[in-house]
């Protein structure tokens, strides 16, 4: 297994689980892997709660559970199962402004494994 995908592993990613899904297809895999931590959706998801527009961000963390769950980025994807479910109540408090802020912090983690490869 290739040393980048060690790190994500060690990181507590299911990478396991992710490259069953990409019929054990690490090149596929890791190409994939900066989309994963692209900006927009992150801007946009960060924007709409901010603006309270709960329509919006939940279209956005529900994007973002569905990408980070087959990406198997299992910290990222824990927070926003979280986000998702408060938001599809209608709410917005500091429990989704918690795991946000996990969200984004787990998001640096894998932005800077990334890059050390």
């Amino acid at each position: 297994m290739e040393e980048l995908l060690i790190k994500l592993l060690k990181n507590g990613n299911d990478i396991e689980g992710a490259l069953k899904r990409f019929s054990q297809d690490s090149d596929l895999y890791i190409s994939l892997l900066p989309y994963a931590i692209e900006e927009k959706i992150y801007k946009n998801l960060d924007q709409s709660l901010s603006e309270g527009n709960i329509k919006d961000a939940y279209e956005n963390a529900h994007s973002l559970k569905g990408m980070l769950g087959n990406m198997g980025l299992t910290k990222m994807y824990n927070s926003d199962c979280l986000i998702v479910e408060a938001l599809k109540k209608g709410i917005i408090d500091d429990g989704v402004k918690k795991n946000y802020q996990l969200l984004m912090a787990e998001r640096e983690i894998i932005k800077e494994i990334i890059s050390e490869k």
